[in-house]
């Protein structure tokens, strides 16, 4: 076994090694960490970039851990999707009435009209001010793992992956209501007054 592991640990990189002896120590076995320990002493590590990658391995950590002790509860998540959904379809209603007329196909002027203000008030809202309706009124807003604003990319990850029937339901099972839209796009839904 501890064969394996050094061999395993052989094939990481120095920043690899770094974190798996500092930051993620908790996260492996003892031979494990002894073997990664064994592999910076073989490659004659430089010592003041060893502390130079553990010191932002360990701002990270703690700055991981401070965004995680606020992420926004179940709760809140639900009401931010229900008022958010609402807002949507009344739009969503309101420009079919006015458009109806002009199109023979209602149902293909809805879908196109529900994707349409679907992705555009998910990405101009979250891109602009982190935030949507539902957000504003639950106290709560959408940022990067280190509680930064989020880049237009992982919004609009977020916004797409949504569209995917299971992720409402990923809700349900994972922890604190962390949804498939949120590990993707490495985001993460926090109450806003905790950290700012």
């Amino acid at each position: 076994m501890e064969n394996e592991f050094a061999r395993v640990m052989s094939e990481r990189t120095d920043d690899e090694l770094i974190k798996i002896v500092t930051s993620e120590r908790e996260n492996y076995q003892s031979l494990a960490v002894e073997a990664a320990e064994k592999e910076i002493e073989l490659r004659n590590i430089n010592e003041e970039y060893f502390q130079r990658i553990k010191s932002e391995l360990m701002t990270n950590k703690v700055e991981l851990e401070r965004v995680d002790v606020y992420t926004a509860s179940k709760t809140k998540r639900f009401i931010n999707f229900l008022i958010d959904t609402l807002i949507i379809f009344s739009i969503v209603s309101l420009s079919a009435i006015f458009l109806g007329d002009m199109m023979e196909n209602k149902f293909r002027l809805i879908f196109r009209l529900s994707l349409f203000f679907y992705l555009g008030y998910y990405v101009l809202m979250e891109t602009r001010i982190q935030k949507t309706f539902g957000k504003m009124i639950t106290n709560t807003k959408v940022v990067d793992l280190y509680g930064h604003k989020p880049n237009g990319k992982q919004i609009f990850i977020r916004t797409l992956i949504r569209l995917f029937p299971f992720d409402p339901i990923s809700f349900f099972f994972e922890r604190k209501g962390y949804k498939f839209h949120d590990s993707l796009s490495k985001t993460k839904v926090i109450t806003e007054t905790k950290l700012d």
